[in-house]
């Protein structure tokens, strides 16, 4: 899938007005302060985790339809005329977060107990991670608990 594609293009979109949205609270949280301000970061925190979240899962949801769509292309077209091959699949290449050793050999019950331990940067790259492929609801929840 590559950028000029329009569902990545949307969904590209959809990260960057989360992203300003989230740039735009923490400017206005600079005029609060005490408990006020404590409850608009919080409220922010968990804006900005299922923000994340909605996007992951609606990319998640769009790369499943496509490869779908492709695969149903292939099986109605001819032999002779197909063009799809396996390598057309839509792939949303996102390495194993390098904050979990060996994060692909460990079970959800092992990485929900290390999640904890995990600064908000790399809990965020274990919820894209996640996300895009596995999707396993234990670590998604515990994520979504923790922001």
């Amino acid at each position: 899938m590559t950028a000029s594609n329009p569902f990545v293009r949307l969904i590209e979109a959809g990260g960057e007005v989360l992203a300003a949205s989230v740039k735009y609270g923490e400017k206005v949280i600079l005029g609060i302060s005490g408990r006020e301000r404590a409850e608009v970061e919080a409220e922010l925190r968990q804006a900005k985790a299922v923000g994340q979240f909605t996007v992951l899962m609606a990319t998640a949801k769009a790369k499943s339809a496509l490869n779908d769509l492709v695969h149903q292309e292939a099986s109605t077209t001819p032999p002779a005329a197909q063009t799809a091959t396996p390598s057309d699949e839509v792939t949303i290449d996102l390495d194993p977060p390098v904050c979990i050793e060996d994060y692909d050999a460990l079970t959800a019950s092992q990485i929900v107990v290390l999640l904890s331990e995990l600064s908000r940067d790399e809990r965020e790259q274990v919820l894209a991670y996640e996300s895009a492929n596995r999707g396993r609801n234990s670590i998604l929840k515990e994520l979504s608990r923790l922001a």
